[in-house]
């Protein structure tokens, strides 16, 4: 008999998709643990800091993927209402 061992644990995956030169080229961006808790606040802020750290601008990004879960898709509290007061372009 096998145990299952379950944590508290979230990990955020951030995979960009972009071009290089004619080629479309797919890596990890981001790979992060949310261990208190997973509101798009938190998705954001982690995401935010890891622009801020490497120089990164949201005026370059032209849309965002998600699962559709609710602290993914909130138009005000959710990731995609927080992208929007920062990069209204973003689709």
């Amino acid at each position: 008999m096998k145990a299952l061992i379950f944590s508290d644990l979230s990990i955020l995956i951030v995979i960009a998709r972009y071009l290089n030169g004619n080629e479309l080229e797919e890596n990890l961006l981001l790979c992060y643990p949310l261990t208190k808790r997973c509101t798009g606040e938190d998705i954001f802020n982690a995401i935010q800091g890891y622009f801020c750290g490497n120089e990164m601008d949201w005026a370059k990004r032209c849309g965002v993927c998600t699962d559709g879960g609710k602290s993914m898709s909130g138009c005000y509290k959710g990731l995609h209402g927080r992208i929007k007061i920062v990069a209204p372009h973003v689709t």
